[in-house]
């Protein structure tokens, strides 16, 4: 990054990976889509352009919504249906949208973390879709996005752990 902008940089330096869904949450989810984007990053504390962009995207949200109206927004809506068909209850465990959201629209703030995490809540907060970012050299193998089960026991990513004691949306592939 510079300046808070992506530069775009060869791809051809890049580990090939493969990212994969379970057949079984494709079947579940039928407008299940996967995107990727690779991109050389540095992580660091967010300018100041960035911050304000954040600002004013909270001041817009605030403006715009109820909180009832968050769970009306269509892309909330599928999110929810999908944590619903794979036995999650989305009102306890919250797609990361819907509770970025709901705590911008209950008066509190983001947490600011860095550049890179900030961005994807930026993007998150501003399409209403749930957004991960991973580190690559962190991943190893086949990354396979499917159904958790209970069995699979705890995932912990960068000190983030995900229980796998309910059905939940996982990535398997990790070297931790």
């Amino acid at each position: 990054m510079n300046g808070g902008r992506i530069h775009h940089s060869d791809s051809s330096n890049f580990v090939k990976m493969k990212t994969t869904a379970q057949p079984t949450l494709i079947e579940l989810l039928t407008c299940f889509r996967l995107g990727e984007i690779t991109a050389e990053i540095e992580c660091r504390p967010s300018s100041s352009e960035l911050l304000t962009t954040i600002k004013e995207s909270i001041k817009d949200i605030r403006n715009q919504y109820s909180l009832e109206e968050i769970n009306k927004l269509a892309v909330i809506t599928s999110a929810r249906d999908a944590y619903k068909k794979t036995g999650n209850d989305p009102s306890r465990y919250r797609p990361s949208a819907e509770a970025l959201l709901r705590r911008i629209v209950k008066g509190s703030d983001l947490y600011m973390i860095n550049n890179t995490v900030d961005t994807l809540n930026l993007v998150s907060i501003q399409s209403g879709y749930s957004i991960g970012g991973y580190d690559r050299d962190k991943l190893d193998g086949v990354i396979e996005i499917g159904i958790g089960s209970k069995d699979e026991g705890d995932i912990c990513y960068e000190n983030h752990f995900s229980r796998t004691d309910r059905t939940v949306a996982i990535f398997t592939g990790f070297v931790i």
